[in-house]
């Protein structure tokens, strides 16, 4: 059954408004997301939905939100062998995601009856990748110095998020978009399909790239297996196009790689001075995995793993990426430096309860592969561009299986 989007509004609860924020301004612009924690803290005050029991022992024990607050704690037990305790607290803040958004889920939004969060999230993404091509075009035209490579490429491009990051969710969209093509074959999805993928190769990042030919590999085999011949096709073309253009031509996309592969052959560990991308990662990873050693079990403390870490790129005269405070760049190893083994187990198991407590379709995978993926070169959850959508995202795979539904609500 179709309703409009008047109709569909109407349905929508304090609650869902609320996630709807969270969700739409997580990727639009982040600093606009607490309004969205205040909408469903009001809906938590004033509609708090009637629990048994058997609901709560179901949602804290059939996926990952036992895991998110269980993290949480871990940050604030930390705060007991912590020195820089400022430090500490600032993160505190910067994850409380961990504990609002599972507890907020709960009590408001628990069954999810109104608000298809996929199909906003790619509006969402509609939206964000239209204004930054706006204002790529508008910078362009109005600073004729500027080449178009400068404002339509990597980090200029993507203003409001770290290239990273926006490059991260266009693909968990082009992921949703395949599986809205599976179910009807539509020219405005695999138009949608050319434009997110292009956003993604404007972004540069090598994460997003890498996850973008995954994601594309995997559909194209899904969809051969289906023997869906026009979808074929088109992917068979695209996949050879975009894999030619990108190793024989000469392109900015091209070069990034080739100086990964050249930093990945010469690196020194030690009297490193360089704060190049490629060999910055290898040098904390490096220190990551020394100062993790060192604190096997437990960790620095909450708030004392950046200075140690620029203490050991000291000691190591990697001057360059002591001097700019580097994290880890890798998420497994930054928590396994603050909260030790025990941090490091807990955020295995967000994602290892995710996946076992989903429906396993294929959608949900990719996206727990993309996630992975840019866990193991970034440093993700350090910041709120992070933190929320990957609490939202893991929380609501359980959705569908929890509470299906007879009929779909869609937006036209």
């Amino acid at each position: 059954m179709t309703f409009s989007i008047k109709d569909h509004i109407a349905k929508l609860t304090l609650a869902d408004l609320g996630l709807s924020w969270i969700i739409f301004f997580s990727i639009v612009y982040q600093k606009l997301v607490p309004i969205g924690f205040g909408i469903m803290l009001l809906s938590l005050v004033f509609k708090r939905q009637k629990i048994t029991k058997p609901d709560l022992i179901s949602f804290f024990s059939k996926g990952p939100a036992i895991w998110f607050i269980l993290y949480y704690f871990l940050l604030v037990i930390g705060l007991l062998w912590t020195e820089n305790q400022s430090f500490a607290m600032s993160k505190l803040e910067n994850k409380l995601s961990f504990i609002l958004i599972p507890i907020l889920l709960f009590y408001t939004v628990r069954k999810w009856n109104n608000l298809d969060w996929k199909q906003l999230l790619v509006y969402a993404l509609i939206f964000a990748l239209v204004m930054y091509e706006i204002l790529a075009l508008w910078r362009y035209i109005s600073q004729t110095e500027n080449s178009w490579q400068f404002e339509f490429l990597s980090s200029r491009f993507s203003v409001f998020m770290h290239r990273s990051y926006f490059a991260c969710y266009l693909v968990i969209g082009i992921i949703l978009l395949f599986e809205r093509l599976k179910t009807a074959f539509s020219v405005s999805t695999i138009a949608l399909l050319c434009f997110f993928s292009i956003g993604v190769l404007q972004t540069e990042s090598k994460a997003g790239i890498v996850c973008l030919f995954l994601v594309f590999i995997v559909q194209f085999f899904s969809f051969l297996k289906s023997k869906q011949k026009k979808i074929v096709l088109l992917f068979t073309t695209s996949l050879l196009f975009l894999i030619g253009t990108l190793l024989f031509s000469d392109n900015p996309i091209k070069s990034r790689f080739e100086t990964m592969f050249s930093a990945i052959g010469n690196i020194q560990t030690k009297n490193n001075k360089s704060i190049e991308s490629n060999t910055a990662r290898i040098l904390m990873w490096n220190a990551s995995i020394d100062v993790w050693k060192e604190n096997l079990v437990f960790g620095t403390g909450t708030g004392d793993y950046d200075d140690e870490l620029t203490a050991k790129n000291r000691e190591y005269k990697n001057l360059g990426v002591a001097q700019e405070r580097l994290n880890s760049h890798n998420q497994f190893l930054n928590s396994a430096v603050q909260l030790g083994l025990v941090g490091f187990f807990v955020l295995l198991m967000i994602f290892v309860s995710s996946y076992f407590f989903s429906e396993k379709k294929m959608w949900q995978v990719l996206i727990l592969v993309v996630f992975l993926i840019n866990f193991l070169v970034e440093s993700f959850l350090e910041t709120q561009s992070g933190i929320v959508l990957f609490c939202v995202i893991l929380i609501l795979f359980l959705s569908n299986q929890e509470h299906t539904k007879s009929k779909t609500i869609s937006i036209q």
